[in-house]
């Protein structure tokens, strides 16, 4: 995942996962400087509010 958001965006760009799950690509996002938006459909994926 690393290799497709370093070669697909540059640092402090946002990028939108409109299919957040776990969050796998949100992890790398920031682990690599960059904006993360995340849209996930199942409320219980994220409980925390």
């Amino acid at each position: 995942m690393n290799r497709i958001i370093l070669s697909s965006s540059r640092e402090y760009d946002t990028v939108l996962d409109s299919f957040c799950g776990s969050a796998t690509t949100g992890v790398s996002i920031l682990y690599n400087k960059r904006i993360f938006i995340g849209i996930e459909s199942e409320w219980m994926t994220f409980p925390y509010y």
